[in-house]
């Protein structure tokens, strides 16, 4: 049978049957099949000892978490990734020997309960960074990487979550930036919610990758409120971002706002969550996006209904207060 054409998409070949044609022409489709999976993972983080601790939950239900077992090496302020299989933890700040931040990849099975094990190393150390994953890459995006000369990075790395190895070079951020914790995706295309600073306000604005490619991030559209230490996550229609602080919300914010990840432009409100929170962990299910813990000393779980909008609902607590900690999802 001949394959599906496509029209009006330079990127690929007129007989690419895997090209897409529509309002995203331009952009090559690849058969991720990737959905998020209703085991939720919240991994290292502070202060304590939950820098060494993960835990897990039943995104499906409500409940507390329960002790999945320890981090390879102890981080807060990691960046997430999964392909629903593996769940792999890029860079973070690590609290002892050495405080600074770090270039140390390490993964765990989501289905399993155990200790996570070496991965790889990034192409440069860094914490609070972005990220983005589907079934097959996982994306680390900027970041702070501790040094006065670079403080901020705008380097994308990507790694093939399946193997174990070394990131590669993806490409740049349209600005240097950090504090962002997670991303939202949709399979296809990652969108890196922009932080607060004001040097440049483009910091800001959401970007904007497609993961089976490698390239320059591309300007997606600008967040409702500037914010960072913000936590976000999704499905594979809609992004979420809730918490942080910014210029108008200078002691932190319950705002939760919501983007779609196939089109490009401007995120809208979505509701509150429960209290106002900085450096909080999130990540979702098909259904659900859940944020974990946060400044100030907070161990709360919440959860909102993606499709929908509203407030966050109470959902339960962590082991123990959390701060900074990394979350990510997969099957059990």
């Amino acid at each position: 049978m001949a394959p599906l054409r496509s029209l009006s998409n330079p990127v690929s070949s007129f007989n690419d049957p895997f090209a897409k044609t529509s309002a995203r022409a331009g952009e090559v489709w690849f058969p991720t099949f990737n959905s998020n999976g209703e085991r939720g993972i919240v991994a290292g983080g502070s202060p304590n000892l939950s820098h060494e601790l993960i835990q897990y939950i039943n995104v499906a239900s409500a409940g507390n978490a329960t002790n999945f077992g320890q981090l390879h090496t102890n981080v807060h302020m990691a960046a997430g990734m999964s392909n629903k299989v593996r769940g792999v933890l890029g860079g973070g700040y690590m609290h002892q020997p050495s405080t600074a931040a770090q270039n140390y990849m390490q993964y765990f099975t989501i289905a399993s309960t155990g200790n996570a094990s070496d991965f790889g190393d990034l192409t440069v150390g860094r914490d609070r960074a972005g990220s983005v994953s589907n079934v097959t890459r996982g994306c680390v995006c900027g970041g702070s990487g501790r040094n006065p000369s670079a403080y901020k990075e705008d380097t994308i790395d990507y790694i093939t979550i399946s193997s174990t190895g070394n990131a590669q070079d993806f490409g740049n951020l349209t600005v240097a930036r950090e504090r962002m914790m997670g991303g939202s995706c949709d399979g296809i295309r990652g969108v890196i919610w922009g932080d607060a600073d004001s040097s440049p306000a483009e910091t800001s604005k959401l970007d904007y990758i497609t993961l089976d490619t490698t390239g320059n991030a591309t300007n997606f559209g600008d967040p409702a409120m500037r914010r960072e230490a913000h936590a976000s996550s999704g499905n594979l229609t809609r992004g979420v971002c809730g918490g942080g602080y910014g210029p108008s919300a200078p002691n932190g914010t319950n705002v939760i706002e919501y983007i779609t990840i196939a089109t490009t432009g401007n995120s809208q409100d979505f509701g509150d969550l429960t209290a106002s929170k900085t450096s909080l962990a999130a990540l979702a299910s098909n259904t659900r996006g859940v944020w974990a813990g946060g400044y100030p000393n907070m161990n709360v779980i919440e959860y909102v209904t993606i499709a929908t909008t509203g407030n966050g609902t109470d959902f339960g607590d962590l082991l123990q207060i959390n701060e900074w900690g990394t979350g990510t999802q997969g099957d059990a």
